[in-house]
């Protein structure tokens, strides 16, 4: 256990059970320069999950001192960053992971920044691929209220001013695939499909089950075809 603690963490884990919003006090706790956080901030637009990416794979770089889930634990837990519900989670994670013998314990050795995520193009290609799978069945529902949907869609930034002025079902999704095209980490790509998810929820009835359904599609072909575990809760 100690030496699982004392080992270096990878990028998939952190995305998954570090998600934190203070990247940048989590940063200086875990030593790394406040002029290249600063550059993040600048770089993502103030993107926070793009932020919290870039930060930790600028940490899992470093040889000295040695990146280890420990001292994200400890640091997580400083006054300055006093994110103890997460570090109590990652930690429960990191035993529940332990006991089943399947965490990954990294070589001491740098991690390239292009090397520390899964195969993103893939995986939005699977994400896109699912949509087009249901696209039929998905115009036809979302024709049944098109204005509610559109208004929904246009409120969570998934579609565009055009595309609210003159809407239709496959505009809408097509604007939602298309987004994808723009996303290059797995935070993102999740977000965006949580978003997605969300106003289907919101719209009930029909809309929610479709929402169940295709949450469980992209996370069963996630892990099926990549070993990718999504994580898609609202």
């Amino acid at each position: 256990s100690l030496n699982v603690l004392n080992s270096r963490p990878d990028h998939a884990e952190l995305d998954n059970h570090v998600r934190t919003n203070k990247w940048h006090a989590l940063g200086l706790q875990l030593d790394l320069d406040n002029d290249e956080l600063d550059g993040f901030r600048s770089a993502c637009l103030g993107d926070i999950g793009a932020c919290r990416q870039k930060m930790f794979a600028l940490w899992l770089k470093q040889t000295e001192p040695k990146p280890t889930r420990q001292k994200l634990l400890d640091a997580l837990r400083t006054k300055a960053v006093a994110e103890m519900y997460i570090a109590q989670q990652y930690e429960l994670h990191i035993r529940q992971q332990l006991s089943q013998k399947v965490l990954p314990d990294i070589p001491d050795c740098p991690i390239p920044i292009d090397t520390v995520q899964c195969d993103i193009v893939k995986l939005k290609e699977l994400i896109v691929g699912e949509i087009n799978n249901k696209f039929a069945d998905l115009c036809e529902l979302m024709q049944t209220c098109l204005p509610n949907i559109t208004r929904e869609m246009f409120q969570a930034h998934l579609i565009n001013e055009a595309v609210r002025d003159n809407p239709t079902a496959e505009k809408i999704l097509k604007e939602f695939t298309n987004g994808m095209k723009w996303i290059d980490n797995q935070l993102d790509v999740e977000e965006h499909c949580k978003a997605f998810l969300c106003v289907f929820h919101k719209m009930g009835g029909t809309f929610l089950l479709a929402s169940k359904q295709v949450k469980t599609q992209w996370i069963k072909v996630a892990k099926q075809k990549m070993d990718v575990s999504l994580s898609l809760d609202q």
